[in-house]
């Protein structure tokens, strides 16, 4: 057990340590940091470059007039609350550029049409959310885009809109009122869809373009059961998704139509592949050495064969030269009976 007293002595070393791991959140002030623009009709809102995490709440029928279009740019890391009470316009714009990582905390729901625009992020995050409002998503160059255990009421096309990323993964999470092609994926490097609940099938719902890296599994109708298997994966890969740097690439599976989709039941290739070359290895190893085996033999009856060859060619010269030994004593006891007849 450790010491109390090692833990005070520790103390003054493991406070900033903590204290570096976890960087304090920045509450910002729209007020503050946002301002309308008469020419442009609408909100930029811009973060400072000092601030590593900070978290903003746009209240939207604060501006006047209201616009329909705010604008978020250069934020390190954003945690981001949208309040949509009380707006007169039908559609809503929200446009993030040149930040690092943004979380969508929270979004107030209501009657109208949010549209989420992202281009030139590192990570996009949206966990956790329940989404009654219209909602679209498009990225244009964000590296990383994750959806864990979002559920979103409608996605109207354009729907979900990815244009050049490392990594888009959508776990856990139900969309509902969709549209055929509704989730579209353009150029993207690694694909993760897995564990989800759609109104449509997954090979109507997904679109693909120039994306061949896909791994997408145990997604089903709304209200069908899941299995305990798939659950376990989708803990699993959101696991991975969440912890893994933004570069990163793994996985590869399904759908169709198009080249660059396979079926769904196909996501269990890559383990048997991997079994059938283990199988293929084993036999050939068994082949050789069965082979060898056989040579040996072989090698062996042969062996034998000489050996036995050898004695019977030495047991007949054994016999000749008994013969010829028998005949040379029987001459010469012959001579030696003539020599005494003779005489």
């Amino acid at each position: 057990m450790t010491s109390p007293f090692l833990l005070i002595l520790l103390l003054p070393f493991i406070v900033p340590n903590t204290s570096l791991l976890s960087s304090p959140m920045d509450y910002l002030e729209q007020q503050e940091i946002c301002s309308y623009q008469p020419h442009m009709e609408m909100v930029m809102c811009r973060c400072l470059v000092e601030e590593a995490s900070s978290r903003l709440h746009i209240q939207w029928n604060l501006f006047k007039p209201e616009p329909s279009v705010i604008l978020v740019e250069s934020c390190p890391c954003l945690d981001l609350s949208l309040d949509m009470a009380a707006v007169t316009l039908h559609n809503h714009t929200l446009h993030v550029k040149d930040s690092a990582k943004v979380v969508i905390v929270s979004i107030e729901p209501d009657d109208h049409q949010l549209n989420i625009e992202l281009e030139d992020v590192d990570k996009f995050v949206m966990e956790k959310q329940i989404i009654e409002a219209a909602l679209t998503i498009s990225t244009v160059n964000v590296k990383s885009v994750l959806l864990y255990q979002a559920s979103l009421a409608h996605l109207p096309p354009p729907g979900l809109s990815v244009v050049n990323a490392d990594k888009v993964s959508i776990i856990d999470s139900v969309l509902n009122n969709t549209a055929p092609g509704v989730v579209s994926l353009d150029t993207v490097e690694e694909v993760e869809i897995v564990n989800n609940q759609f109104n449509i099938d997954t090979i109507q719902l997904v679109q693909t373009k120039n994306s061949t890296n896909l791994y997408i599994s145990c997604n089903r109708l709304l209200g069908e059961p899941v299995s305990l298997e798939c659950a376990t994966i989708s803990s699993s890969l959101n696991t991975v998704s969440s912890r893994s740097s933004l570069s990163s690439t793994s996985l590869s599976s399904m759908i169709s139509p198009g080249p660059t989709l396979v079926s769904e039941k196909q996501g269990s290739i890559p383990d048997n592949s991997i079994l059938w070359l283990l199988v293929c290895v084993g036999l050939a190893v068994l082949t050789t050495i069965t082979i060898c085996i056989c040579c040996r033999g072989r090698q062996g009856d042969k062996g034998g064969l000489d050996e036995e060859k050898h004695a019977l060619n030495t047991n007949i010269e054994t016999e000749k030269q008994e013969v010829q030994n028998v005949d040379k004593e029987e001459s010469t006891e012959k001579m030696l009976d003539d020599e005494i007849g003779k005489v």
